[in-house]
């Protein structure tokens, strides 16, 4: 199974483990992330697995910048996108240094060791878990707050109502006449 996996459409995902024979569904993007015990693995046997499924791209990613030390694997990200042929062939880096998966439509790049995913269409990086969370505790204060004033702002108004209403009555009283709104004024 592989770290990542995108598969698009309706389909149920169990939590223990995706099967494709029980879905009838190849995820379209797989990335691997690099370990001691499997990166050669990933790269030798799981490539042409991936391959020979129909898997669009195929992306491994070392976060220790240790394991891909060959030539041709000299990448801390490598990528690779199914051809024409059929064979998967190297996706091409754009100025940045970053790479486009056209399944995500989403840029992908390393940042500080970080593995980030770019969205060029709203000139953001997705949020992390932590940025998630943290974006998620800022909209409950943001909610909280503005329950808060409006909770003031209706006490405020029934106090302002209630004001009126004890003028009203002290202006009627030192008048000695009836309720001065009954006169349209």
């Amino acid at each position: 199974m592989p770290d990542v996996f995108v598969v698009f459409g309706n389909v149920e995902v169990p939590q223990s483990s995706y099967r494709v024979w029980e879905t009838g569904v190849v995820p379209q993007f797989v990335m691997q992330v690099a370990s001691k015990s499997k990166h050669l693995k990933d790269r030798d046997k799981k490539a042409g697995t991936y391959e020979g499924m129909g898997v669009l791209e195929y992306w491994r990613f070392d976060p220790t910048a240790e394991l891909f030390r060959e030539p041709e694997y000299g990448e801390r990200v490598l990528w690779q996108r199914l051809g024409p042929s059929g064979r998967y062939e190297p996706i091409e880096l754009g100025p940045e240094g970053w790479a486009r998966s056209e399944v995500l439509e989403l840029d992908v790049c390393e940042v500080e060791g970080r593995l980030r995913f770019w969205d060029y269409m709203r000139k953001r990086f997705l949020s992390s878990h932590t940025e998630s969370e943290e974006e998620k505790q800022e909209e409950r204060r943001l909610r909280a707050d503005a329950e808060r004033k409006a909770t003031e702002a209706e006490q405020a108004y029934r106090s302002a109502e209630a004001e009126i209403a004890r003028l009203r009555a002290l202006l009627v009283a030192a008048k000695g006449e009836e309720d001065p709104s009954d006169h349209g004024g």
